[in-house]
């Protein structure tokens, strides 16, 4: 996890405890073939332009940026 990341995490946590708001970090490891596949079944399934417009090509999400 990036630096600033990691502060703006515990400064969300912080915010939430004062306002009595339990949270929870719940993590996932993905392959990075998990996107591929998330992309390729959807150009199957629901067509190129709609997974255009609505789903992150392989490697182009926030994640890995």
């Amino acid at each position: 996890m990036r630096k600033i990341a990691a502060q703006n995490l515990e400064k969300m946590f912080k915010a939430a405890e004062k306002d009595r708001i339990g949270l929870c970090i719940v993590s996932v490891y993905r392959s990075s073939d998990y996107p591929k596949n998330v992309y390729n079944n959807s150009l199957q399934k629901n067509g190129k332009e709609f997974t255009e417009k609505y789903v992150s090509k392989p490697n182009h999400s926030e994640v890995y940026i």
